[in-house]
């Protein structure tokens, strides 16, 4: 399951299944774009270079959103995180529909149609949600993990971290996140394109 899959699945309460009230769409929009960056950078298809990212060749991504989102960032140009972002963001939208059916056709989510035309989704696998949260609830003893940090900053950024884990979890991933922006690499780099607005 791909970082943003997670994001989706945290849209939801795992206790009676039902969908949480929306974020802010422009919160969302780069809660998911930083998700697909840091999915990218994990797979190496993005690498750094100090405050710019550059397309790396590799294998073609299995993962359709995923490549959509490589093929956004071809090109050899150097971005900065903002120039990313600016690239990602307008794919947002879309994405988050997408993931909404896969994980649906995935069995993870099922789909109510209350009336004609109006979908909605509920979680249907608890487990899913467990997995998808355990980067929050147990944060790597190393404070660079990529997951995580990249995790708790889109959870934050949508206003559902304090719902997805105890104050002292929270806590935890947030120093996580503040030390790797101190620092060099991909995560420093992620907590930088979240950064932007």
């Amino acid at each position: 399951m791909i970082l943003a899959e997670r994001l989706c699945l945290f849209g939801f309460d795992p206790h009676s299944g039902r969908e949480r009230d929306a974020p802010e769409r422009d919160a969302l929009k780069s809660a998911i774009a930083g998700l697909m960056l840091a999915d990218l950078l994990g797979a190496g298809c993005v690498v750094t270079d100090g405050d710019h990212l550059l397309q790396h060749d590799r294998l073609p991504l299995a993962h359709p959103l995923l490549r959509e989102a490589s093929e956004r960032l071809a090109g050899p140009q150097a971005r900065t995180p903002a120039e990313t972002m600016h690239e990602l963001r307008p794919l947002a939208s879309g994405w988050w529909r997408r993931m909404h059916r896969t994980l649906a056709e995935r069995d993870i989510l099922e789909v109510e149609v209350p009336f004609p035309f109006l979908r909605r989704y509920r979680l249907r696998s608890r487990q899913a949600w467990q997995e998808a949260a355990a980067p929050l609830q147990h944060p790597a003893k190393s404070s660079q993990s990529l997951e995580s940090i990249a995790l708790t900053l889109a959870a934050q950024r949508c206003g559902w971290l304090a719902d997805l884990v105890d104050a002292n979890a929270a806590r935890r991933c947030l120093v996580a996140t503040r030390t790797a922006a101190d620092e060099a690499g991909a995560a420093a780099w992620i907590t930088r394109a979240f950064a932007v607005h």
